[in-house]
């Protein structure tokens, strides 16, 4: 949009080459069950007509193991932007934010994948520069010495 606006006047004709050529966006979470879904979704959008531009954001990082299964399936190659949107917090009121992890629990007691954990604590670096250390920290077990809070 930015290479469309010239001077505060809108270039028609990149606005017109950019709707002719649709761009395809798709916002997910790094798991290989949604790479068959994306997968089976590009391969009918080329096979109905013109060709368009794919682009997929992993939602909160970005995975190998994702990508090498979409080239397994042969649609990495359609994808123009392959990236990753870290999405920490998400503020629902003054007081309230929520990581909107649905999975967590089963994540890391079920699964004994930690990875949750370590989103919860990037959320909380975040909010360390706007708020400022916390006066007081909780834990549910003893933490070893060498780990900082």
């Amino acid at each position: 949009m930015a290479a469309c606006l010239s001077y505060g006047r809108v270039n028609l004709n990149l606005l017109r080459k950019a709707v002719r050529r649709e761009l395809r966006k798709f916002l997910d979470k790094p798991r290989l069950e949604l790479m068959d879904i994306i997968a089976e979704n590009v391969l009918s959008e080329d096979r109905r007509g013109p060709v368009r531009d794919f682009h997929i954001l992993f939602v909160p990082r970005r995975s190998l193991l994702c990508e090498q299964r979409l080239k397994d399936l042969g649609v990495l190659g359609s994808f123009i932007h392959r990236e990753e949107y870290s999405l920490d917090l998400i503020p629902f009121d003054g007081d309230l934010l929520s990581l909107e992890s649905e999975g967590a629990f089963n994540e890391c007691y079920l699964d004994s994948d930690q990875t949750s954990l370590y989103h919860t604590a990037k959320g909380l670096m975040t909010l360390r520069p706007c708020m400022g250390q916390s006066p007081r920290s909780l834990e549910k077990e003893s933490v070893p010495d060498e780990w900082p809070i």
